[in-house]
C-alpha cells in the first residue's frame, strides 16, 4: 500500500506538470479459456482482462500508466464470495530524455537478453509461474518498481544502471492449483525487509559494432524463488554476471548468452535444507528467415552446477533444446507456429502449438494446444494431466 500511495502521488504530480498536453489512450480487451484434454476435462484457465494505457508528453518528459481490471471465472475468493475481480496498476513510470542520457522511474518491465521463450540474462523482473510456462514470456514477466538510467551519448555504446529499491518475489501456483508440484509449503516465505539496504542493483554496457551486438551485464539481486532452510522458507541473494552477443548473417541471426550465478539453490540429496551452488547458464541460438513468411528458431540451453554439485538431488548438468517454427499465410492474416521444449536428461517435452488470426483491424482470435510428455517425475512429464486446448480473443483499441 505504501508503494502504491507513493507512486500515485508521483503520477498525479506528473499529470499536473503535463496539464494541457494531449493524452494518448490505448489498451485491449482479452478473454482466454483453457480446458484439459484428459478426464475430467476441467477448465485450467478462464479469465477476462481489460488493459487501459495512457501516455502524456511535455517537452523532454513523458508519463505512461497502464492498469489491469481482470476477472477470474473459475474460482471463488477465500470468503466464498465472488471477489475474484482484480484491479491493479501494471506499469506507471516517468520518462525523461536529456542530452545523451535518459531516465525512467516508476513501475516498469525491464528486459535483458534476447533468448526466445527462456531466460538466461533476463534476471531483473520476477516471473508469474501460476500457470507454469503456458503463457507467453511477455505475460509471465512481472513489473518492478525501479529507476533505470541510460547513457546514450556515443553512437555505438549504451551504458545502463538500474536500482530496484524493494524486492518482489515470483508468483507461485496456489495450494489447490493443478500447476503446483512437490510438497505443500506449510508456511509463508519470509520476504526481505523493505529497506534500501535490501534493494537490487544492476548495470549493463552494450556495444553496437559492425556486424555484431555485444552486451556485458552485472547485477546483485535476490533469488525470485523461496529457499527451504532448516527453520523457515526465506529468500537468498545471488550475484550475476552475464554476456550476450548477436551476429546477423544475411537470412541467419546467430545469438549467444552466458551467465554466472554465485548462488542458485537446489534440493539436497539428503536432508531438508536447500543447497546453494554456483552455476553457469549458456545458450546458443540461431534464427533463420528463409523468406515466404517462414521463421525457424533453434536454441540449446545448458545449466551446469559448479562447486557443491555432488550434494544436490538433480544432475549437475542440465540441457534444454527449443525449436520454434512459424509461418504466415492468408496474406499474413494468419500465423501458425509451434514451439517445442525438450529436456535431454529426462526425455520430457513441452509442445505449444498456436494460431493467430487477424479477423479485423485490432481484433485477433487465437487458438492452440499445450502438450506435455515424459515420465511422471520429469520436468514436463509431471504436467501430463494438464495437457490442454485453449482459445483467446483480443481486441486492441
Amino acid at each position: 500500500m505504501r508503494r502504491l500511495f507513493f507512486l500515485t502521488i508521483v503520477l498525479l504530480t506528473s499529470l499536473n506538470l503535463c496539464h494541457g498536453e494531449p493524452l494518448d489512450l490505448a489498451g485491449y480487451l482479452e478473454t482466454r479459456h483453457a480446458v484439459q484434454t484428459r478426464s475430467p476435462h476441467d477448465y485450467l484457465a478462464s479469465e477476462t482482462r481489460l488493459r487501459l494505457e495512457a501516455r502524456v508528453s511535455r517537452d523532454e518528459a513523458s508519463l505512461f500508466v497502464s492498469a489491469n481490471v481482470a476477472k477470474n471465472h473459475l474460482r471463488k475468493g477465500e470468503s466464498g464470495e465472488d471477489d475474484t475481480l482484480k484491479t491493479e496498476l501494471h506499469e506507471g513510470y516517468l520518462d525523461y530524455a536529456g542530452d545523451g542520457w535518459d531516465l525512467r522511474a516508476g513501475r516498469q518491465i525491464i528486459i535483458w537478453g534476447s533468448a526466445d521463450g527462456v531466460q538466461v540474462t533476463d534476471v531483473l523482473c520476477p516471473s508469474d509461474l501460476t500457470e507454469f510456462a503456458t503463457r507467453d514470456l511477455d505475460e509471465i514477466r512481472l513489473p518492478i518498481d525501479a529507476i533505470d538510467i541510460r547513457y546514450t551519448g556515443t553512437e555505438n555504446l549504451t551504458l545502463e544502471a538500474v536500482l530496484i529499491p524493494f524486492f518482489e518475489a515470483a508468483q507461485l501456483p496456489g495450494p489447490q492449483s493443478p500447476w503446483r508440484v512437490g510438497p505443500q509449503i506449510s508456511q509463508t516465505p519470509k520476504l526481505p525487509d523493505r529497506k534500501l539496504g535490501n534493494g537490487e542493483l544492476g548495470a549493463r554496457a552494450s556495444w553496437f559494432l559492425p556486424g555484431m551486438d555485444l552486451t556485458f551485464a552485472w547485477a546483485r539481486i535476490w533469488n525470485d524463488l523461496p529457499v527451504n532452510t532448516e527453520d523457515a522458507m526465506v529468500y537468498k541473494r545471488t550475484s550475476f554476471v552475464g554476456i550476450t552477443a548477436s551476429v546477423p548473417m544475411g537470412a541467419l541471426v546467430l545469438r549467444g548468452e552466458a551467465a554466472w550465478f554465485s548462488d542458485i539453490y537446489k534440493s539436497p540429496k539428503t536432508g531438508r535444507a536447500d543447497i546453494g551452488v554456483a552455476a553457469i547458464k549458456t545458450l546458443l541460438g540461431c534464427d533463420w528467415y528463409p523468406g515466404n513468411s517462414w521463421t525457424l528458431s533453434l536454441q540449446l540451453l545448458e545449466e551446469t552446477a559448479l562447486e557443491g554439485a555432488s550434494k544436490i538431488a538433480e544432475e549437475e548438468h542440465q540441457e534444454l533444446l527449443t525449436l520454434r517454427l512459424s509461418k504466415k499465410v492468408l496474406r499474413e492474416k494468419l500465423e501458425i507456429s509451434n514451439m517445442a521444449y525438450l529436456t535431454t536428461q529426462d526425455g520430457s517435452l513441452f509442445n505449444r502449438f498456436s494460431t493467430d488470426l487477424e479477423v479485423a483491424d485490432g481484433l485477433h482470435l487465437f487458438g492452440g494446444a499445450d502438450l506435455f510428455f515424459g515420465p511422471s517425475e520429469s520436468r514436463y512429464g509431471r504436467y501430463r494431466e494438464n495437457t490442454q486446448l485453449w482459445i483467446k480473443a483480443k481486441f486492441h483499441f
